[in-house]
């Protein structure tokens, strides 16, 4: 939120339980603010106002059966209330908001459309856009629940990443962009190679200029590739760029930087000084997430409750 205030959350990545965290001082001191049983989900999102109001997503438990569930606090974590509980068929992958009041939470494909909520009060209450405003895709097709897998900028653009989709409909990642806040769609494909690798991240400076980071970890098959993508025209197209030094699960610009941003995975950080071009290793660290205020602090989240703060020293 600003230089103390910062929310975290986590869980599911390599068996972690789930936890939602909140410094106020800077990151000297950490509470655990965790909703009641959410040690046992996967929480992939926070969305916070302040120091006091925020909002997470829980992933939908296939084990028990339990769906994917939107909690609110309005006393910093003291107190969590469900606002949203989803259709057992559907699995929502992240939230985003405009503003304090407006936001919006996409899921994976369901009967050949993209399922998309919006609130308008803060997230007290949630309810589908228009599913004629999106347009049709595979059924399966989803999203990474990364929590930057939909961004906002300004009052009305919102964007989202898809996976890749193999088999006969074989296709790329592709990216939604909506400039109405939720009510309309339009997809475009992105050169983001491979029916298997999948866009983990989104991050936009402004309303033209963004980037897209991701592509395929397995470290079961030994397989790690990272990939970038930038648009100069507020996604309408898409460009590789050079590739980071392995997958990247989360990518941010750093306000008061204008070509600056950086990408975290689980081998490591990558940082890009000239809009997404180049990428350069600069730590080993595992962090699966990172956003930066509007101030420029940036914070991540790794392993085993890790959290880092980012320090730019000038040449």
């Amino acid at each position: 939120m600003d230089r103390s205030v910062v929310w975290g959350a986590g869980g599911g990545f390599q068996n972690a339980a789930g936890a939602v965290v909140r410094t106020v001082d800077g990151g000297r001191s950490w509470q655990d603010v965790t909703p009641p049983g959410g040690g046992a989900e996967e929480i992939r999102d926070v969305e916070a106002f302040d120091r006091h109001h925020a909002l997470v997503l829980v992933l939908r438990n296939d084990i028990t059966g339990e769906p994917s569930r939107i909690y609110r606090t309005a006393d910093g974590g003291a107190t969590w209330q469900p606002v949203f509980r989803a259709d057992p068929v559907n699995f929502f992958d992240c939230m985003a908001f405009f503003d304090r009041h407006r936001g919006l939470a996409v899921g994976d494909a369901v009967d050949g459309k993209f399922p998309v909520l919006a609130t308008v009060n803060g997230g007290r209450t949630w309810h589908p856009t228009p599913a004629n405003g999106m347009p049709g895709t595979v059924s399966g097709e989803g999203a990474l629940a990364t929590g930057t897998c939909l961004v906002t900028k300004g009052r009305h653009d919102a964007w989202f990443g898809t996976t890749g989709i193999r088999g006969p409909t074989s296709r790329n990642p592709q990216v939604f962009h909506t400039r109405d806040g939720g009510t309309t769609w339009t997809v475009t494909d992105t050169p983001i190679p491979g029916a298997t690798a999948s866009i983990t991240s989104l991050s936009f400076r402004d309303r033209r200029h963004g980037l897209a980071t991701g592509g395929n970890f397995n470290p079961s098959q030994n397989l790690d590739l990272g990939v970038a993508a930038r648009t100069p025209d507020g996604g309408a197209s898409w460009a590789l760029g050079a590739a980071p030094a392995g997958f990247r699960n989360s990518v941010a610009w750093i306000p008061g930087h204008k070509d600056t941003a950086i990408a975290v995975g689980p081998n490591g950080s990558d940082i890009s000084t000239d809009g997404g071009r180049a990428w350069t290793p600069f730590d080993n660290t595992l962090l699966m997430g990172i956003n930066c205020s509007s101030h420029g602090d940036c914070w991540a989240v790794g392993k085993d409750g890790l959290a880092a703060r980012l320090v730019l020293r000038r040449a």
